[in-house]
């Protein structure tokens, strides 16, 4: 290889690389959150942390979680299940046991709800832990699980069904 052809090499390496970093960034962002990260942060936060944490023994985590239930068999719809009527009961994520009150946000538009969970599923890079490529929440689904009337534990009866750890 010679001076001018290592050069050409360099150059094409120097400008591909950023481009196809930027290529990931786009498609990282793909997912439309809308209003979800002030939804979250007004409604969520104080429970479930900034983060994303949880706090033990009373609030799971949603970081490092959200991925198992959406990608869990029959879990996609758990979530909205979760926001719209709460939940009740004892539950393990990781090993952890917690047993606190999630109240009912039915209160949130369907499209707020969408967005919320696309923001969950994103902000903490769970989108990227799915074995499947993950579909956005969408409004139409949220208002499908509305009309239920489910309890919080009705929701905790359905959370024992998914194949959870």
């Amino acid at each position: 290889m010679n001076a001018t052809t290592g050069y050409r090499r360099a150059l094409a390496l120097a400008v591909t690389l950023p481009l196809l970093l930027l290529a990931g960034l786009l498609v990282a962002q793909e997912v439309d959150t809308g209003e979800g990260e002030a939804i979250y942060q007004v409604e969520c936060a104080v429970c479930h942390q900034p983060t994303g944490a949880g706090i033990p023994p009373a609030f799971p985590p949603l970081a490092d979680h959200m991925y198992e239930l959406v990608g869990a068999e029959g879990g996609r719809t758990y979530p909205i299940l979760v926001v719209l009527y709460g939940l009740a009961g004892e539950i393990s994520v990781h090993g952890q046991v917690y047993d606190g009150l999630m109240p009912p946000l039915a209160h949130l538009t369907d499209e707020q709800i969408a967005d919320v969970l696309n923001y969950t599923m994103v902000a903490w890079d769970d989108v990227e832990q799915l074995e499947e490529p993950f579909e956005p929440f969408m409004p139409e689904e949220v208002a499908e699980e509305r009309g239920q009337d489910l309890t919080p534990m009705e929701v905790h009866m359905i959370r024992a069904t998914l194949d959870l750890d």
